[in-house]
């Protein structure tokens, strides 16, 4: 399910009844089929300048994160900590932010609260080839 005013997904999947504004959800299967790489793919270029897409891996408690196109530096660390929390209280532990190559500052401020880079063999072995103009950083709240 996609949805650009975040409505709620039914049934087992994610709960997104009190999801922030801006908010565009693709709801996959896993993230290294196919299918779900034309999913997150159709999402993406439909999404608008100022959407945040969330990708959430149904029947899990992961969720990736990617910014929007268009976005003041000042809002976006205060839009990520807002989407971070609802993601948490809608029951993920494990978020992965997907950071456009050349992010650097972003990179480096997401380290310093935490975060850890996702190894280039984990996401060739793991993840699409959708992932490579990304820098994936990665936090779980089950640890903190």
């Amino acid at each position: 399910m996609e949805s650009s005013d975040a409505q709620a997904v039914e049934g087992d999947g994610l709960k997104l009844a009190d999801a922030p504004e801006q908010m565009c959800l693709v709801e996959v299967d896993g993230l290294n089929s196919a299918t779900s790489m034309g999913a997150l793919l159709a999402s993406e270029g439909r999404r608008g300048k100022t959407e945040w897409l969330v990708v959430y891996v149904r029947g899990s408690t992961t969720a990736i994160l990617f910014l929007p196109r268009e976005t003041r530096c000042h809002s976006l660390v205060r839009r990520l900590t807002v989407c971070m929390e609802w993601l948490e209280a809608a029951g993920m532990s494990q978020i992965l932010v997907a950071l456009p190559a050349g992010e650097e500052t972003l990179f480096k401020n997401l380290l310093f609260l935490g975060f850890s880079r996702v190894s280039k063999m984990v996401m060739a072995n793991q993840l699409p080839n959708w992932c490579g103009g990304y820098t994936l950083l990665i936090t779980d709240f089950t640890e903190i």
